[in-house]
């Protein structure tokens, strides 16, 4: 198949590069150094089941393509429509777009621009980065996707798609109900990623210490409340489950945003708590930690925004 990375970060840059690797026709979306590490040197992922170098085919702008059957969207949240209008000229007819970013909405706004038929929407399971132009780690997380349509069932699209993904080694999931996959996973990247940024420490440590650990805990209950106004009902353990998973990370695992924080780059503040305390609002549903994370967590990304547009 003739696939097309938007955005060749920690998740484009490794589910692309195992697709590559299993011979399919990938093409990278990336810029500055990292792309001309790729065009020069090719693609290195550094992985915890192995690592592995290739050549790939980088490039700078999505049309250079041409017409593609799957765009794995990967871009920032606050990238998201302008990534999709360029990807305009990539889309045939039967060109399917999965979002594999972080957030509960980006479907919905990737298809007011290319159409609704056409997205599928993905949630992603792992920790990785670009550690070095043209160099993808990843360190932690079970590396899997769980994805589906936006409206439910299992289509003969979503089932071409899952069989290409493992013939390429990919772990992955298909979903009847992608709200609830959504939102299961939003609820704790919102609270992991905003204590984390809040605190400027790694997951498991800002998880496991008792203080923060309750702010922890409530900002989830506060992410869950608004799911269930939204009439999503989530598993009742899902809070057993999170903190499970909690004990998995390393002590140098860190959330995206995080990472974004230390490299004083743009952060996914508005897409992640900014989008509970938003609802919430909505809702009339009270969410004062995230409110708190959200607050102190956007005047910084103001700052960096005036910095990098200074």
């Amino acid at each position: 198949m003739r696939i097309l990375v938007m955005g060749t970060g920690g998740v484009g840059g490794y589910f692309g590069g195992l697709l590559a690797k299993a011979r399919e026709e990938v093409y990278f979306v990336a810029r500055g150094e990292h792309l001309r590490a790729l065009k020069e040197r090719g693609l290195t992922v550094k992985s915890v089941v192995g690592d592995f170098s290739l050549k790939v085919k980088a490039i700078a702008q999505p049309q250079e393509a041409g017409p593609v059957d799957v765009v794995l969207f990967c871009v920032k949240t606050y990238d998201t429509e302008s990534a999709a209008r360029q990807i305009l000229p990539n889309l045939g007819n039967q060109t399917v777009v999965l979002t594999l970013q972080n957030g509960v909405d980006n479907g919905e706004k990737i298809g007011k621009i290319v159409g609704e038929e056409k997205v599928m929407v993905g949630a992603v399971y792992i920790e990785s980065h670009i550690s070095a132009p043209g160099v993808i780690s990843q360190t932690a997380g079970p590396r899997k996707i769980v994805f589906g349509e936006l409206h439910g069932s299992i289509t003969d699209r979503a089932r071409r798609l899952f069989n290409l993904f493992q013939k390429a080694g990919i772990n992955c999931e298909l979903s009847e109900d992608m709200k609830k996959a959504l939102w299961s996973k939003f609820v704790f990247i919102c609270a992991a990623s905003g204590l984390t940024g809040l605190t400027r420490t790694p997951m498991r440590e800002a998880i496991e210490f008792p203080q923060t650990r309750e702010i922890f805990l409530a900002a989830l209950k506060e992410s869950i409340a608004v799911a269930e106004g939204l009439g999503i009902f989530l598993d009742s353990d899902l809070i057993d489950k999170i903190l499970a998973i909690a004990t998995t990370f390393t002590k140098e695992s860190k959330a995206s945003l995080l990472r974004d924080l230390e490299n004083e780059k743009r952060i996914e503040i508005e897409a992640l708590n900014g989008t509970i305390v938003r609802l919430g609002k909505e809702l009339f549903i009270p969410t004062p930690v995230n409110q708190v994370i959200y607050a102190c967590l956007k005047l910084v990304d103001e700052r960096y925004r005036a910095k990098l547009n200074s």
